[in-house]
Formats: structure tokens, sequence, C-alpha cells
């Protein structure tokens, strides 16, 4: 008899285990950033395989990646590829490519097909140039298999007018798989093709809990302002390997880690700021290691004029003729700290040596 009850009440938890993990993947799905269900939508959706999918900026698996939608995601659909292979759907990223074969569309029969221009691949890494000949300056190198779309064509053909990950640039094209292209079927140079991604207003969405805003394209820049994830800010200008964005912000201008942040309408077409320039109108910043003392001058013989908490960002103003002692800027006001003192990150050499 006990083992008798003892297998009911065995059996009782099992079932009850089973219900509730049946009912998990419903509560996680109303989680998801995207929180839009199928009833929400009027028209076509798709919805997000288990194994997620990668959001493109053209339809192919060779554009850049705009960032990557969750499984069980539901999104609108606003158009398909000829092919029938990409469709055209409106995300968190903006308006994306994902593979047929990473969604369900439902509803999709009517769905128009999106006729985005010409389009190109490379077929050997290449040089994407600021102009139509190898001594235009370099831009960036397209991986084998890059896509991009043609904008435009030198007056013989042998070059591209294209826009790629990080803007509008030229490529050979011999390079790529536009080799055996026929000048009737070039676009004028200068002329968009039809329904181009193009960046209205590009932004910066945090994607992380909170991001630092610094002064310069740096993490050894101060932190002028931290912002919470989701904020959505308009970008300015990029650092030439795109590995900065300057943003406009509450706090004022500044530079986020790209790597850090999702984009929308965004291509690169903006603004290039050489690290050289950005690095000059930037604050190098360092950290208190323990308590430190303030001082009223580069020498323990000076007066303390306050005690900085262990672990606190300074601004680094400016250093001693002798390089041993930083002259700061900190929440409790400026003076001298010495080096031993604090934790930098790279960068000083841009610090200046006061009188």
């Amino acid at each position: 008899m006990m083992q008798s009850g003892f297998m009911r009440i065995l059996l009782s938890v099992l079932l009850a285990a089973a219900l509730g993990g049946a009912a998990l993947p419903v509560q996680a799905a109303a989680k998801l950033p995207t929180a839009v269900s199928a009833q929400q939508i009027e028209g076509p959706y798709a919805t997000v395989r288990s194994a997620g999918a990668q959001a493109y900026a053209g339809p192919g698996i060779g554009f850049w990646s705009l960032g990557r939608l969750r499984a069980n995601a539901i999104v609108p659909i606003v158009g398909v590829s000829a092919d029938r292979q990409f469709w055209q759907v409106n995300t968190a990223f903006g308006a994306v490519w994902v593979r047929n074969a990473d969604v369900i569309a439902t509803n999709a029969d009517g769905v128009p097909v999106v006729e985005v221009g010409l389009i190109g691949r490379a077929v050997v890494g290449s040089a994407v140039r600021a102009g139509p000949g190898a001594q235009a300056a370099r831009l960036a190198t397209l991986p084998r298999g890059s896509q991009f779309y043609i904008i435009g064509t030198n007056a013989d053909g042998t070059w591209l007018n294209i826009r790629f990950q990080f803007g509008e640039g030229w490529i050979a094209t011999v390079n790529t798989d536009q080799a055996n292209l026929v000048a009737p079927r070039t676009p004028s140079v200068g002329t968009p093709a039809p329904d181009l991604p193009r960046a209205d207003i590009p932004r910066a969405i945090v994607n992380t809990g909170a991001l630092n805003l610094r002064s310069g394209p740096g993490v050894f820049f101060t932190t002028i302002g931290v912002l919470a994830q989701g904020d959505s800010l308009p970008i300015l200008a990029r650092t030439s390997d795109g590995a900065w964005l300057l943003v406009q912000s509450a706090f004022g201008d500044g530079w986020l880690n790209a790597s850090l942040v999702r984009t929308t309408n965004y291509f690169g077409n903006v603004p290039i700021i050489r690290y050289a320039d950005a690095a000059a109108n930037g604050v190098i910043a360092a950290t208190t290691i323990n308590a430190t003392n303030l001082r009223a001058g580069p020498n323990i013989a000076f007066d303390v004029v306050a005690v900085l908490p262990p672990r606190i960002e300074v601004a680094l103003l400016g250093q001693s003729r002798d390089r041993t002692w930083w002259f700061v800027g900190t929440p409790l006001g400026e003076g001298w700290v010495s080096k031993e003192t604090v934790r930098t990150l790279g960068g000083t050499s841009l610090v200046p040596v006061l009188p």
C-alpha cells in the first residue's frame, strides 16, 4: 500500500512538472523585446524559428548584418525578394531582410516583390576606394562573398560605385560578379537604384544595460554620461573603421562603442572623423586605485585638498614636467595626484605637460 501511495504521489509530481513545463514557452514569448502577437498584426507576418534569424541589410547572406531576431519573435512582412528566398520585415532594427528558411511566413501570398536594383558580390577580397581608380584612397576591404548595392559606374565600366556597410565607395569591376557587365545595363553615376535603404536619420540604439558616452573614441576617454538600454540617438559621424560612433545626446555630443549598440537607417554614410582629430577634442580618463590624496601641487609637500574615493573616474587635464604627477579634474575639484595612485587604459601621450 505504501508503494502504491508513493507511485500516485510521484505521478502527480511528474504531471504537474509536465504541465508547468508546457507553459514556459508561452511565458518566454511574452517577454520578447518585440512583444507582438499574431493578433496584433493585420496582414502578413513572420514568426522566427527556434534558432533565431539574422537580420541583413539586403536580400542575401553576403550583405552586412544589422542584428539578430530572437526565437519566436513575430514581425510584420512588408516585401519579398524576387527569388522569394528573403522576406523584408519591420523590426526594432528598422526594415531588414531575413531568410525564408529562418522564419515561418503567414498570410504572405500577396506580398509585393521589392525591387532593390542592381546587387553585386565580391568574388575575391577587394579594396573599396574613395574614387574609381587604384590610386584613390582605400576606404575598406570587402571579404570574398560580400554583397553590395550598385549605384553607378565610371565611364568605361571598369569601376563600380557601390553602397556597402560603411557608406559609398568604388570597387574594381573585375573583382566582382559583374565583370561582364555591359554599359547599357549600368545606371548613371549619382542615380540611386530604387528602394535602396537610404539613411534618412541614422540612429544608434543602446543594446546593453548601461553604456558610457565618452568624450573621445576609446575606453580611455572620460565618461560624459551614462545611457540606458533602448536609448535612441542620432548618429553624427564615425571613426574610419566604424568601431566608434559620434552621437547627439542630452549630455552633449559624445562617442559610443559601435559593438554595444544596434543601428537603424545607418549604412556608414555619415562623416568620417580621424582618430587623431577626435582625440584632440577628447579628454583622457584615469581611475583611482585606492583612496587617493588630491593635492594642490605636483609633490607630496603640497597640501591635501581632498581625498578621492577608490575606483572613481578622473579627467587627465595635464601632467607635471617630470611626468610623475597628473593634474586632474574630479567631482571634488581640480588638483594633482601621483601617477602611481591611478590606473589608465592608454592614450596618455596626448595629455599636455604643464609649465
